[in-house]
């Protein structure tokens, strides 16, 4: 059986890799790459995942023999002790970042939408352009109807 590999796997390979050797954000990926972020954001929680499922089964491994149950205490124990304030703060960081992270990625699916309707709306690839090449093609298809400063700052550059 052979084992092809298409580019689409490659490409995946590659934002993994990016990721995770790089540090460069999924965002940043998605535009280096010219693929929608939401795709970027699959792959690494698959790969997350997978990484995740074979930690378990590695430690399994190394700990093939399960220790009995111990038997029930007879004195009443604290359910919980007191945790220190570093893994409380650590917690709290922890929650915020998720919170960062699903807003980020909600903004970066809209960002994405806006771009898919502005494309099918005035039929212009803007993915595939820089913003310069965009603001020139719309001027010159829809002559007056938009001024290069109005487009400029949709972009988020000065004039």
């Amino acid at each position: 059986m052979s084992s092809y590999r298409g580019p689409r796997t490659a490409l995946k390979e590659k934002a993994i890799r990016m990721y995770v050797r790089d540090g460069v954000s999924g965002t940043k990926i998605a535009q280096l790459l010219s693929i929608p972020s939401r795709t970027v954001y699959k792959w690494i929680s698959i790969f997350a995942q997978e990484n995740e499922e074979s930690n378990r089964s590695a430690m399994k491994k190394e700990n093939p023999q399960e220790e009995p149950p111990c038997p029930a205490p007879t004195t009443p124990q604290p359910l919980q002790p007191a945790m220190p304030d570093d893994i409380e703060a650590l917690k709290s960081e922890l929650s915020r970042v998720r919170k960062e992270l699903t807003y980020q990625t909600m903004r970066a699916d809209a960002y994405d939408e806006m771009i898919n309707i502005a494309e099918r709306q005035f039929d212009v690839s803007i993915r595939k352009k820089s913003w310069r090449q965009t603001v020139d093609s719309l001027c010159a298809k829809f002559p007056g109807r938009y001024t290069v400063k109005g487009l400029c700052t949709l972009f988020g550059v000065s004039k």
